[in-house]
Formats: C-alpha cells, sequence, structure tokens
C-alpha cells in the first residue's frame, strides 16, 4: 500500500525465522530470500524416521525511482514481514 510518506508491503512468511530471511535493494529492486527448512520425525517401537526438507526463495519486487534505500524498514512478527 501506498501512503502520502511511505509504501507498506506485507510478506507471509509461515514457519520461517527472522534469521532465515534475507533483505536487499539494489538498483531500486527490493529482494526477499530464504531457505525453508522443515524436519518430520516419526517414532515408533521397531523404527525411526526423519525426514528433512529444504527449500528456498526468492521475490524481487521493483520500486519506485524515488525510494530512500536509507529509509527502509523491517518488521518480521508472526511469520509476517
Amino acid at each position: 500500500s501506498e501512503t502520502d510518506k511511505a509504501y507498506e508491503m506485507s510478506v507471509e512468511l509461515p514457519g520461517l525465522e527472522p534469521g532465515d530471511v534475507d533483505i536487499s535493494i539494489a538498483d531500486n529492486i527490493l529482494t526477499i530470500s530464504g531457505e525453508k527448512k522443515a524436519e518430520k520425525e516419526e517414532k515408533d517401537k521397531r523404527y525411526y524416521r526423519v525426514e528433512r526438507s529444504y527449500g528456498s526463495f526468492q521475490r524481487r519486487i521493483p520500486q519506485p525511482n524515488e525510494i530512500k534505500a536509507d529509509k527502509i524498514e523491517a518488521r518480521f512478527k508472526n511469520g509476517v514481514l
């Protein structure tokens, strides 16, 4: 969304922690990237199994020319950036 003083956006990143996400801006392109790691564990009397899955992501979002990179702020709460 856009206000008189700022552009605002929300990105849903369920299951991620702030340390899993990288944010950068270059040439008026905001890049949000990271890696999601999931682990599933099953225990039974006869076996023990652990499955791990990983997936990386990257989203590039063009920004208006007048954006001030040094004024960008980010907050991460409850899986929403």
